[in-house]
């Protein structure tokens, strides 16, 4: 585990930070970790010995990866034509010029300012390529981005996944609707949680499933 940034507030606690965590399978893991954790504690500055409630928002997010996608030059339709304009008679006699339409997605670029025919095309191909890979970028950064909302929604206690209470020592699982001690949640063991947790979500996707089949008849 290694810190990336913290920031902590004037009147003592961490307000924000930012975690690297490494291990097999580490995401599968902490993913359900993701979402708004309820606290119940008596601060050690409450003389009544009132109760406390606040909130702390997790987001799990994989590391990103570097962008891999499929590009291939047959996917790209050439036509050749004069360029015109300024240029001398190369350019108003030979079809130099080059419209290319990238067929999958229709983009079309349109390459006539150098003087031959497949250095044109060589350019048109470039800018083609930069551009599938400016979509395949902001595809994966609103992928991301919406992983991310749905994770903080609006961290409201309504929304709460879990609650920690320490006056009983329990955690509360709202997802499971099971209570685990406290204790061993502080100390990482995760491990029955997660276990269930993983168990929750094949039912779900099951029932999902089931679903989609009856929608389907």
């Amino acid at each position: 585990c290694q810190e990336i940034s913290s920031e902590k507030r004037d009147a003592g606690g961490i307000a924000e930070a930012s975690l690297k965590i490494s291990g097999d399978e580490i995401y599968s893991r902490l993913k359900y970790e993701a979402g708004t954790h309820r606290i119940q504690r008596v601060p050690a500055t409450e003389r009544s010995g009132r109760t406390h409630t606040s909130t702390a928002t997790v987001v799990i997010m994989p590391e990103a990866q570097e962008l891999d996608f499929e590009f291939d030059e047959k996917d790209i339709e050439f036509k050749y034509c004069r360029a015109g304009g300024k240029g001398g008679q190369n350019v108003n006699k030979v079809e130099s010029a080059c419209h290319a339409t990238h067929i999958p997605t229709g983009i079309h670029i349109f390459s006539r300012m150098e003087r031959s025919q497949l250095a044109n095309k060589r350019n048109a191909i470039l800018i083609i390529k930069a551009r599938l890979l400016e979509q395949e970028t902001n595809a994966a950064a609103k992928e991301i981005s919406d992983l991310r909302r749905s994770m903080i929604g609006s961290g409201g206690r309504s929304e709460k996944i879990r609650t920690y209470n320490f006056k009983e020592n329990r955690v509360s699982d709202h997802r499971l609707n099971q209570n685990f001690n406290l204790d061993q949640i502080l100390q990482g063991n995760l491990q029955e949680p997660v276990r269930l947790m993983r168990a929750l979500e094949q039912q779900e996707k099951l029932k999902d499933f089931e679903q989609s089949l009856v929608s389907a008849s």
